[in-house]
């Protein structure tokens, strides 16, 4: 992956999402290793609210669950759903998302097979922020990336060439 403010990383990949609700907006966000490790650094969830920024909770990872097929890319297919579970001190979040539409966009940056994923849902959240329970649900954009063994025509396979 290439970003113009961070540089390359070979075969590291990421999990993001952002979105906002009646009362509270959320971002969450953390980068994977090619085995869909989590790097050394939890991910992060943070709220906000009118008065700014809530509260900033830590998690492993980000469940993905069921298959929904992508438009245009028969080979590939995107979760149905995301969720995790997020703590920060005594406090607890339950973020869940109903994925409602994906597209998908090969990439090599991230290794040869490869498939960055852009999705919108509907997402949930519950539980407790410094003590107080609190909920809310709304609409986001979520990020993630998929093995595949789809053949871009934007990306055919490299030859293999000998030097002597």
């Amino acid at each position: 992956y290439h970003d113009h403010n961070w540089g390359t990383w070979r075969a590291v990949t990421w999990e993001w999402g952002t979105g906002r609700g009646s009362a509270l907006a959320l971002m969450y966000g953390g980068i994977v290793d090619e085995n869909r490790h989590a790097a050394s650094v939890p991910f992060f969830l943070a709220i906000e609210d009118s008065l700014g920024l809530r509260q900033v909770y830590r998690f492993e990872s980000v469940e993905r669950t069921g298959h929904r097929s992508v438009p245009g890319f028969p080979a590939i297919t995107a979760p149905d759903s995301l969720k995790f579970t997020a703590t920060r001190l005594g406090d607890t979040l339950h973020l869940g998302v109903e994925i409602i539409d994906a597209a998908a966009s090969p990439s090599r940056a991230a290794g040869p097979d490869r498939v960055f994923l852009q999705m919108r849902g509907r997402w949930r959240l519950r539980g407790t922020a410094a003590g107080e329970a609190i909920a809310d649900s709304g609409t986001g954009f979520f990020e993630t990336w998929e093995r595949s063994t789809f053949q871009s025509p934007l990306f055919p396979p490299r030859a293999h060439v000998r030097h002597p």
